[in-house]
C-alpha cells in the first residue's frame, strides 16, 4: 500500500473504533474488509478523503466550530 492508502486504512480503523465505543454500527472483523478497501481506493482518492476528514470537510456537522 501507498502512504496514502495506509493513511486511509488508519482513518477508517480509527473511525471503525470510535463508531464501537460510541454504540454505533461497527465491523467486528475490520482488518481484511478495510484493508481491501484502502488498497482499492487509488492514492490521489485516498489523500483526498483524509484531508477532506482533517480539515472536516468530509463531516462538516462533525467539525470543530472555531
Amino acid at each position: 500500500m501507498t502512504k496514502e492508502q495506509k493513511a486511509l486504512f488508519s482513518l477508517l480503523l480509527s473511525q471503525n473504533e470510535q463508531s464501537k465505543e460510541a454504540g454505533e454500527p461497527y465491523l467486528r472483523a475490520p482488518r481484511t474488509a478495510l484493508e481491501e478497501i484502502a488498497k482499492n481506493t487509488k492514492p490521489d482518492i485516498a489523500a483526498a478523503i483524509v484531508a477532506d476528514y482533517s480539515t472536516g470537510n468530509l463531516y462538516p456537522e462533525k467539525a470543530q466550530k472555531t
